[in-house]
């Protein structure tokens, strides 16, 4: 068997079967399901008569436990109901990618395919990327900052975000991130996704706009709201501006773009959120060596 046979049958099939339950939960109807899962109303009928406790079984049999499930899920499931297509496909691709080159679906692809042998090392060597040396950078940065066991104290409800650009971005395609995002897990953080350009939206649309009046700023990481942190970067020298409440996301990027119009020296923004928006502060650098050192302040 190929190991995408593997990631349908054992990874693929069952989240997604999860993710039909959850969007009858959230009142799509079963041709609204079809359409936007790119399946047959047949099939979505079919998904549903089995139990949603049964695909959560196949996925921990496959070696996934429940809390990591929850948050593949929440993942999936936020770009969908935001009818953000391209987006859930592009994250449902990286973690589907990135499943198969941990070898997290080895000893099932052991276990069904008896003629494999046990030194197979194909995922690991196919599935992880050839990377732009940028986001070779990242993902070293990424690790020393998913090393630290405080950093989970940074992370807010919705997740947290470190977007990177190349020197004076364009676009959010020209800044790395995660499709998915730093989420809390077992009491530790972890990355949902394999960072990639155009990998953010939020977050590489805030460093976007910071970098057009301020050119030496190339790292933003989007953290927990809480006034000690507030305080502790304002004592630490740092020029914070505070902005909202918003009523949409869209003020919120109005709001940056005007803060770094009037100020091009900002390195933080406390944005206090509004009606559905959590409260972030944004905090800005030169580079995502001092990103982490400024966030190791804060801890």
């Amino acid at each position: 068997m190929l190991p995408y046979e593997i990631a349908i049958e054992y990874f693929i099939r069952p989240l997604r079967g999860i993710l039909v339950h959850k969007l009858i939960s959230e009142g799509y109807s079963q041709a609204a399901i079809a359409r936007v899962l790119g399946l047959s109303q047949p099939m979505v009928y079919k998904i549903l008569r089995n139990n949603v406790a049964k695909y959560y079984e196949e996925l921990s049999e496959a070696g996934f436990n429940l809390s990591e499930i929850d948050v593949y899920v929440n993942t999936l499931l936020s770009p969908l109901l935001s009818h953000e297509i391209e987006k859930y496909n592009a994250l449902f691709t990286t973690l589907v990618n990135k499943v198969l080159s941990s070898a997290r679906l080895c000893k099932v692809h052991l276990r069904k395919d008896l003629e494999l042998p046990s030194s197979c090392s194909v995922c690991i060597s196919v599935f992880t990327p050839a990377m732009h040396p940028l986001v070779t950078e990242y993902e070293s940065y990424l690790k020393i900052l998913l090393k630290d066991p405080r950093i989970v104290e940074l992370i807010p409800e919705v997740g947290m975000n470190i977007a990177y650009s190349t020197p004076a971005p364009a676009s959010t395609s020209d800044v790395i991130g995660l499709p998915g995002r730093i989420v809390k897990l077992n009491d530790k953080a972890e990355a949902v996704g394999v960072p990639c350009f155009g990998g953010s939206k939020h977050t590489a649309t805030i460093l976007v706009k910071a970098s057009r009046y301020n050119k030496s700023l190339r790292a933003c990481a989007s953290i927990k709201y809480m006034d000690k942190y507030v305080e502790k970067l304002k004592t630490l020298g740092f020029t914070v501006a505070e902005s909202g409440p918003h009523e949409s996301l869209g003020e919120v990027i109005e709001a940056v773009e005007t803060i770094f119009k009037e100020n091009p020296n900002v390195t933080v923004i406390a944005d206090k959120g509004g009606l559905g928006i959590e409260p972030i502060i944004y905090v800005f650098a030169k580079d995502l060596a001092e990103l982490i050192e400024i966030l190791q302040l804060l801890l």
